[in-house]
């Protein structure tokens, strides 16, 4: 069927599909753009407070303060082992591996999630989690460290979710 043949009607119905057609599709891209990017904080200022996180994290375990370590936890840390146990392990590193001497991120990552639904009110909102690599010279050898440091939106501080450590080969 040819333009021409259409009448005025039809015509106009077909261009007003068109441009709903359009409206929508900027509506869902503006949609998506709006949840990534406007709902988040700055990946550099999360990076930035999760890495004081980490600073206070060495500090305190170079000194053996493992009670300070133990305040930064996030609650989901004790799921896994006890605070004694937790105590224990931080002990077993200085002992056996030696303090840190040196270290220096190479790498991160953020995730931010949108919680819903969740058992604690306190959880719901914008979830971000932090995740930061750091090349760690200890006494005795060298060591990659993955720390994941998990914020909430409604909550100013930041926990310390896991902590992982490799021998470098």
């Amino acid at each position: 069927m040819k333009w021409k043949s259409l009448s005025v009607w039809a015509k106009i119905g077909i261009i007003v599909g068109i441009v709903a057609g359009f409206i929508f599709i900027i509506s869902i891209l503006a949609g998506v753009w709006a949840f990534f990017f406007i709902n988040s904080p700055p990946s550099s200022e999360l990076i930035g407070n999760a890495s004081k996180v980490v600073d206070s994290f060495y500090s305190n375990l170079n000194d053996r303060n493992y009670e300070n370590i133990t305040s930064i936890l996030d609650e989901e840390w004790y799921n896994m082992q006890t605070k004694e146990e937790t105590i224990e392990f931080f002990e077993l590193i200085n002992d056996k591996l030696g303090k840190a001497e040196n270290y220096s991120q190479i790498g991160w990552k953020v995730y931010n999630l949108d919680i819903t639904y969740a058992k604690n009110e306190s959880e719901k909102g914008l979830r971000s989690d932090i995740t930061l690599v750091y090349s760690v010279k200890r006494t005795n050898d060298s060591y990659t460290e993955t720390f994941v440091i998990r914020k909430f939106d409604n909550d100013e501080r930041y926990f310390l979710r896991s902590y992982n450590l490799k021998p470098k080969k």
